[in-house]
């Protein structure tokens, strides 16, 4: 590879990697914080094909929106938090914590239930199935109805592990309550898949995974903020929200910066992508992390040959936990006149 090219390279990739993204409010996923709210099976139809898709969707029943599992979070505030009592060991031991969001309304919690009251009568048999996937956070998930003579009817607990039991069957064209159980507080993501026998073809039709994300009060601070407290102990408010600000005019944002483990007070200490020259005509990228703080970011390598795109991701440069470092190696035997690249670092 020409002296020339790979110069350009480096200019370009070194200017975009300074660019770090960051979620506008505008972008900024809904917080459920009270009221009627149902999880909805929805059926998507395919024109093209004849046919559709399953999902579900966040349906707050009051305020008239419907959201993207992926575009909202529900919050389950303190006021949710109990002591497990005596009999009710399922949960865990006696006087542990159990945060509920009850079957019942409660003027100060979101009110969460499965419906199939949208989908057609005749597309589907008369329940769909609603199935636990996993459950990933501090402790575990349960979801149960009270039977009205002080017992439980459990239908899905990830205590015990996860498995066919762990499911509900909404009946087709209504929705059913439930109480839905944390044993700590902090970030859950709970993924479901929904299941239909598709009435005409009597096809099994199955979702995707469909995560739906618990903030269960009060949070843990997060790595972010403990560092940014931590860095700038006698200002830290002022760049909590600033993951794109740079605080030593060096070009490489206070977030690149966290994940790479350098001083954002110091132009010296710089977080940069890297590029240089491989064998046999290939570009190496690599930028540097700090492993225990992988998780609490996303990192994306965009590439494209010119700067209005298409830029597409490069899935070989990935965050990965047991390593110190972002790295992609690309083989350009056929070199373009230019290529460009942008690493995108977004806040989980």
């Amino acid at each position: 590879m020409s002296s020339s090219l790979m110069n350009r390279l480096f200019l370009i990739a070194t200017f975009l990697a300074s660019c770090a993204s960051r979620m506008t409010a505008a972008e900024l996923p809904a917080r459920i914080l009270r009221g009627h709210v149902d999880v909805q099976t929805v059926w998507t139809p395919d024109v093209s094909s004849g046919f559709g898709s399953l999902s579900l969707a966040l349906n707050e029943e009051e305020a008239g929106v419907v959201h993207s599992p992926s575009n909202a979070v529900v919050v389950v505030a303190e006021a949710a938090r109990l002591s497990i009592p005596d009999g009710f060991e399922v949960f865990g031991p006696v006087g542990g914590d159990l945060w509920v969001l009850p079957q019942s309304p409660d003027p100060n919690l979101p009110y969460l239930g499965f419906s199939a009251e949208e989908l057609p009568r005749d597309l589907f048999g008369d329940r769909m199935e609603i199935r636990l996937l996993s459950v990933q956070g501090p402790g575990n998930f349960f979801l149960w109805q009270s039977d009205g003579f002080g017992g439980i009817q459990m239908a899905m607990n990830s205590r015990d592990g996860i498995g066919a039991p762990d499911r509900v069957q909404p009946l087709v064209g209504g929705h059913d309550h439930y109480n839905f159980g944390f044993t700590a507080n902090g970030v859950h993501d709970v993924s479901f898949e929904v299941r239909g026998i598709h009435s005409a073809s009597g096809t099994n039709v199955v979702s995707l995974p469909q995560r739906i994300r618990f903030e269960v009060l009060p949070l843990p601070p997060s790595p972010w903020a403990v560092w940014i407290r931590a860095t700038f102990p006698e200002d830290p408010d002022r760049w909590l929200d600033l993951p794109q600000g740079d605080a030593d005019s060096d070009g490489a944002s206070n977030l690149e910066e966290f994940l790479a483990g350098t001083d954002p007070r110091s132009a010296s200490a710089s977080a940069r992508l890297a590029v240089s020259n491989g064998d046999n005509g290939a570009v190496e990228l690599r930028f540097p992390v700090m492993a225990t703080r992988t998780a609490a970011v996303t990192a994306t390598l965009e590439s494209a040959s010119s700067p209005a795109g298409p830029w597409l991701s490069e899935p070989r440069f990935a965050l990965n936990p047991a390593s110190t470092a972002l790295w992609m190696r690309e083989t350009l035997s056929a070199a373009p006149t230019a290529r460009f690249y942008r690493l995108r670092i977004q806040l989980l």
